[in-house]
């Protein structure tokens, strides 16, 4: 029993590092540029940027967006998310990603890759933007 005790202390106290550290890996604001979203290849500009104060912010194929991050990465919690209202030949899509974004739960940052998920298993994949 002592062992299994402190195998689960010392697990959860890894586990209270594993966002601390995430979120120190990248002390400056990163862009990334979506790639996919839930399995479809995106090849119409939108971005993502995680400010360090956990603001929220990018633009869409037509209009820019912000809101923040109310939980510490690796969790994704967004706030209401306010954009302009502009219109485009891509309005849809951008509807699309931000239902979807605003879904996403955890952020999981691997190299130049952001991958964000949903509790229910969809994606947005992005890569760090040049």
């Amino acid at each position: 029993m002592f062992f299994v005790r402190r195998a689960l202390c010392f697990a959860a106290a890894l586990c209270s590092l594993a966002p601390a550290a995430l979120a120190h890996e990248h002390e400056t604001a990163q862009i990334w540029q979506l790639q996919n979203l839930d399995g479809q290849a995106v090849n119409i500009p939108i971005t993502l940027e995680l400010g360090t104060d956990g603001t929220v912010s990018g633009k869409g194929p037509c209009n820019s967006y912000n809101s923040s991050n109310s939980a510490q990465l690796p969790g994704f919690e967004l706030g209401p998310l306010a954009s302009t209202r502009m219109a485009c030949e891509h309005l849809e899509l951008e509807g699309t990603y931000f239902a979807a974004l605003i879904t996403m739960r955890t952020a999981e940052i691997i190299d130049d890759t952001l991958t964000l998920r949903s509790l229910n298993g969809a994606q947005l994949l992005f890569t760090a933007a040049e």
